[in-house]
């Protein structure tokens, strides 16, 4: 996603993509450089790359607009609480109908 979404942005030509780069880009920082098996010195090295990256890059257009890095954060993350909730009440209405179903002797 990350690469896909920045490419895309950056064909359309709204000047969005440092949001679509640094915002799929937190996303692997947050959760996913874990899962890579690095040292500490080595996550320290991917954070730091990537917070000196958004620096630069919003430093050019003005760090009033840092803050959209945190849009794809935030509709990501929100996004997997809409599904996690929507599933866990699929299961939770499931088990209630099959509790009823057996207590009714249906």
């Amino acid at each position: 996603m990350l690469l896909h979404g920045t490419f895309v942005a950056v064909q359309q030509g709204n000047d969005l993509w440092p949001m679509f780069a640094f915002g799929f880009g937190g996303i692997f920082i947050i959760t996913q450089m874990y899962g890579l098996g690095l040292s500490r010195n080595g996550r320290i090295f991917f954070l730091l790359v990537y917070t000196g990256l958004a620096l630069y890059v919003y430093s050019g257009s003005g760090l009033q607009n840092i803050h959209q890095v945190t849009w794809i954060l935030f509709i990501e993350f929100l996004a997997v609480l809409v599904m996690a909730l929507l599933f866990g009440s699929g299961l939770w209405l499931a088990s209630r109908i099959k509790g009823q179903s057996v207590m009714t002797g249906n």
